[in-house]
């Protein structure tokens, strides 16, 4: 039994882990179905910015290189007038000519003509380095493909801006913001796929212990109905046909119960074929059933009390004297506690309470009381005649105790 109560606890957790499995990839599931075509706006967006690969504060920086560049070509402009002005009126040619003026015999003894030879020598070699300058100026600012590239570059910033309604300094956070969006679609993808995966697998687990449980009834079916029979007979259903049916279920019910749908069928009747319990029985049928059943596991339940309420609920006489008996057998193995109307069962009691209610304006009380021999004499005429007690009634209440005497199994029932 105990590897029997294991594999319906391992198909417990099976099928739970499987449900649970099944709700983590509903979760995937959904999440990938939603976010999906906002996903694939996104994931446009970021290749579009992700190429463009926008830099923080870019757009003052390109407006500022743009800005300064456009001041030297302007200056530039301006250098190349003075050059070609300079240029068109031979301006060394004339410093060369006027240090060429100065002779030297006479300079040598003219302070100040030596002084302003220097000093023409000293302008012509300054203007002369100032035009070479010039020129290498000249051939640096001969390209204007940089500046053509920055003011490209700008105005791609600022489309792209527009495209996204935000601002060309906000194009990389927008970058990040997408990027984070498309990775998180990315890895519940992954994870969806991973789900499915453990889905099955727990589906398999499941299926695997569940198939191992029907086997397991199966092999328990004929023995357990073979011993429902004999405690049917009893109980006076000794002419009651009874079986159990077990069939598959269909995928949608399938519960941590297993994969099995197990129907108790009877037929009280000789010539009627069996039908299940809850429909063709009587609510006195039922009790005995159930009381028969519980006969035959009640050695192998880990509790140790049993409580039937009104087990004996639409049967009188022999029949209730059966099920009586038949709770002393169970009491020989676990406490047994009975609610109980029949007399024949209180009689059999080891112990006996009474319990009253007692109905005020607010509330409602219960009292329960443990009787002693005349009492419980008294209860259980009671119990047979009414509330008027008769002596035919004692008489009967007094044989059915004494009967009861005869055994000293430890039972409990409590009467009212």
């Amino acid at each position: 039994m105990i590897a029997k109560q294991d594999i319906r606890l391992q198909t417990k957790t099976a099928y739970l882990d499987w449900k649970h499995a099944i709700t983590e990839r509903k979760k995937w599931e959904d999440y990938c179905q939603n976010e999906k075509e906002a996903v694939i706006q996104a994931r446009k967006s970021f290749e579009i910015l992700d190429k463009l690969q926008p830099q923080e504060n870019e757009e003052a920086e390109l407006q500022e290189k743009i800005k300064q560049t456009k001041k030297a070509f302007q200056q530039h402009d301006k250098f190349t007038q003075i050059q070609s002005d300079l240029d068109s009126q031979n301006i060394l040619h004339i410093f060369q000519n006027i240090l060429d003026s100065f002779d030297d015999d006479i300079i040598q003894h003219n302070q100040k003509l030596k002084e302003a030879k220097l000093c023409f020598e000293r302008a012509y070699i300054e203007l002369d380095e100032g035009l070479n300058y010039l020129q290498q100026q000249d051939n640096e600012y001969n390209d204007t493909h940089e500046l053509e590239q920055w003011e490209e570059r700008l105005h791609q910033l600022k489309k792209i801006a527009r495209q996204y309604q935000t601002f060309p300094d906000q194009l990389q956070d927008l970058l990040h913001k997408l990027k984070d969006e498309v990775e998180a679609y990315d890895k519940a993808e992954v994870s969806l796929q991973k789900s499915q995966k453990h889905e099955a697998l727990c589906k398999e687990n499941f299926l695997q212990n569940a198939q191992q449980l029907s086997e397991m009834r199966l092999q328990a079916r004929d023995k357990l109905i073979k011993h429902i029979y004999t405690n049917l007979k009893s109980l006076r259903l000794g002419k009651t046909v009874f079986e159990i049916h077990i069939t598959p279920l269909p995928e949608a019910r399938w519960s941590e119960e297993g994969i099995d749908f197990v129907e108790f069928c009877v037929s009280t009747n000789p010539g009627i074929a069996p039908q299940p319990l809850k429909e063709v029985a009587s609510g006195g049928e039922v009790s005995r059933f159930m009381l028969a059943l519980r006969a035959v596991i009640t050695q192998k339940l880990e509790v140790q009390t049993l409580i039937f309420d009104e087990i004996d609920l639409g049967v009188g006489g022999e029949t209730a004297t059966a099920i009586g008996k038949k709770l002393l057998d169970i009491a020989q193995f676990k406490q047994v506690i009975v609610v109980t109307h029949s007399p024949q069962v209180a009689a059999l009691g080891h112990y006996h309470w009474h319990i009253l209610k007692k109905y005020g304006k607010q509330e409602t009380k219960s009292i329960i009381t443990s009787l002693n021999i005349d009492e419980r004499c008294h209860e259980i005429a009671r119990m047979i005649s009414g509330d008027k007690i008769t002596d035919d009634a004692k008489k009967a209440a007094k044989t059915l105790l004494n009967q009861g005497k005869s055994n000293d199994q430890t039972s409990f029932s409590k009467a009212s």
